[in-house]
């Protein structure tokens, strides 16, 4: 099972043309929240379980000459599913009413890329934002999996994040969001 990323071959041929022109310094740890309402009854059946995994990218900044920061948050949230499934769940959050979240995690982390100091090239400044959309989270996506691991393990209830892909969007029906599962 992967997580996947949607992009098109232009915002990827973009992207790629950053990425060949930028180097990760750091990931930095910003925010965590965690909140464990483990204690009330849930099912021992991991069917009835739905997962949640929604991540976004804020705005990236260009604070220091040189240096680009990608801000990404992610947010996993455990609810006891109202009909049971053959497998547990992960989906984007929907308007209709959800039960509310026994575990539910908020992680904030920066990317920080080295940029040319030099002017740099047209092609790098228009594929900034597209470069923050997918890199942003595919960067981070190691960290927050640990975080996720890590947390969930010393609430009582592991979980591991599948893999992030990034997928163009040709290769999927229209009708998919952002975050799909395999």
């Amino acid at each position: 099972m992967a997580i996947e990323l949607l992009a098109d071959l232009e915002e990827l041929n973009a992207a790629g043309v950053v990425a060949r022109n930028v180097e990760l310094k750091q990931v930095h740890l910003v925010k965590i929240v965690a909140d464990n309402n483990y204690l009330m009854d849930v099912p021992a059946d991991p069917r009835a379980l739905s997962v949640m995994v929604k991540h976004s990218v804020e705005q990236y900044s260009i604070l220091e000459p040189g240096t680009l920061f990608v801000p990404v948050q992610m947010v996993v949230e455990f609810r006891v599913a109202e009909k049971p499934t053959k497998e547990s769940e992960i989906e984007e959050t929907s308007e209709q009413e959800e039960p509310q979240p026994f575990i539910s995690l908020y992680i904030q982390m920066v990317a920080k890329y080295q940029i040319p100091l030099a002017p740099a090239p047209k092609e790098v400044e228009k594929g900034l934002p597209v470069f923050s959309k997918l890199n942003g989270p595919y960067t981070c996506w190691p960290y927050f999996r640990n975080h996720v691991n890590q947390l969930t393990n010393e609430m009582g209830f592991p979980f591991v994040l599948p893999v992030l892909r990034i997928t163009t969007k040709s290769s999927m029906p229209d009708s998919e969001e952002e975050v799909t599962e395999e």
